[in-house]
C-alpha cells in the first residue's frame, strides 16, 4: 500500500528547509505518475488496480481487475498532500492539477465503490462492473479527507460500531468483518490467514485518522485506546 505520501507529508511539513520539501514533493509526483499511469488507472471509471499486497484483506488469487477501496483512498490522500505541498511551494498550478485529481478519484470511489445493500464502500470489479460484496475494515477508509458523504459517514459509523460486525467495544476492528463466510481468527505459525480476520494495528490506525477527519473524536478516542 502507498503509505508513502502520508510519511512524507508529515516530514515536509515538519521542515523549514525548502529544498528537502521541493525533494520530497518531487518523489511525490513521480509516484503519483505510476498510480495514475495507464498501467494501474482503469480508464472507464478512473480507479486505481490492485496487485498483489497493494491492497489489504481480499485473496491475492482474486485480484484480478479488482480496484481497492484502501488503495485509491491511499492515493486520493496522496493527491491532497501533493496539493497541499505544491501550494507551500509556490506551485498554485501544480496544486490546482492534484485538487482535480483528488475530486476525480474521490468521485470515482463514491460512484462505483458505494453499495447500497450493505451500505458500505466495497472493492470495484471493473472487468465485470460490480462491487464485490465483502465487507472489510477498509470500508471506513473513505471517511478520510471527507471523500465519503455525511449521509455514507453516517451509515458507515453504524456498521463500525455493531459489535457483531467488526467486535467495536471488545477488541480493536477485525481485519475483515465477523459474519463473512471465511472468516478466522489466525493463530500458531503464519499461514497467511491472518489478513482474514485478525486484528492488525496499521488497520485500526487508518480507521482512527478517518474518525478523526470526519469529527467523531470520541469514537476515535475510544479505538485509540483499545488498540493501545
Amino acid at each position: 500500500l502507498p503509505r508513502y505520501f502520508e510519511a512524507a507529508y508529515d516530514i515536509a511539513r515538519r521542515t523549514s528547509d525548502q529544498s528537502l520539501q521541493m525533494l520530497i514533493y518531487n518523489t511525490m509526483q513521480k509516484y503519483l505518475a505510476y498510480w495514475f499511469s495507464p498501467a494501474k488507472r482503469d480508464e472507464r471509471t478512473g480507479l486505481i488496480m490492485a496487485v498483489f499486497e497493494e491492497t489489504f484483506g481480499y485473496p491475492h488469487d482474486q485480484l484480478d481487475h479488482i480496484a481497492a477501496v484502501d488503495l485509491n483512498v491511499a492515493v486520493a490522500l496522496g493527491c491532497r498532500y501533493a496539493a497541499i505541498l505544491a501550494e507551500t511551494l509556490g506551485r498554485m498550478e501544480e496544486a490546482g492539477f492534484y485538487t482535480k485529481n483528488f475530486d476525480a478519484l474521490a468521485n470515482a470511489i463514491n460512484r462505483h465503490m458505494w453499495d447500497d445493500s450493505l451500505s458500505a464502500y466495497c472493492n470495484y470489479d471493473v472487468k465485470n462492473n460490480r462491487t464485490s460484496l465483502r465487507l472489510m475494515c477498509t470500508t471506513f477508509d473513505p471517511l478520510r479527507c471527507g471523500i465519503a458523504p455525511l449521509d455514507r459517514a453516517q451509515k458507515l459509523i453504524t456498521l463500525l460500531t455493531k459489535r457483531e460486525l467488526f467486535n467495536w467495544g471488545v477488541r480493536p476492528v477485525t481485519s475483515i468483518a465477523m459474519t463473512e463466510p471465511d472468516y478466522v481468527e489466525a493463530v500458531g505459525a503464519y499461514d497467511g490467514r491472518a489478513w482474514f480476520g485478525d486484528i492488525w494495528t496499521l488497520r485500526n490506525m487508518a480507521i482512527i485518522a478517518g474518525l478523526q477527519d470526519a469529527g467523531m473524536h470520541d469514537l476515535a478516542a475510544e479505538l485509540t485506546w483499545s488498540t493501545i
